[in-house]
């Protein structure tokens, strides 16, 4: 499936599987901005995130969240960093244009911007 989405990614492809689970992602990355650590899918402890957008106010929940615990200078790792805050609302101080699907060992969470900017197809 990946193969028929290059084009329109065609800065990197990647695929990981989450340990001890099914869930295997793929990301098609189409670099505007960012490093090349910015690929994805993104990883931290048992959890895994594939995202697609910009979260406008990323540098401000970095801050919050602590920079040291960041591997790249990818916006879409606060999201994943977020999510491990614990906080029943972490989804709603995302501020941006996104879509996302983060996997964890028991659940996955599909979400994406208020607006529906980025549209997410499942």
């Amino acid at each position: 499936m990946l193969s028929r989405l290059g084009h329109r990614g065609p800065d990197a492809t990647e695929v990981a599987e989450l340990s001890g689970t099914p869930a295997v992602m793929g990301h098609c990355r189409l670099s505007i901005i960012g490093a090349e650590n910015g690929r994805q899918p993104i990883r931290a402890g048992a959890e895994m995130l594939v995202a697609n957008g910009e979260i406008y106010n990323h540098e401000d929940l970095r801050a919050i969240l602590g920079a040291e615990i960041f591997d790249t200078a990818s916006d879409s790792e606060t999201i994943l960093h977020l999510f491990r805050t614990g906080s029943q609302r972490w989804i709603s101080r995302l501020d941006g244009m996104f879509a996302f699907v983060l996997a964890t060992p028991d659940r996955i969470i599909a979400a994406r911007d208020p607006l529906g900017i980025k549209p997410l197809y499942m």
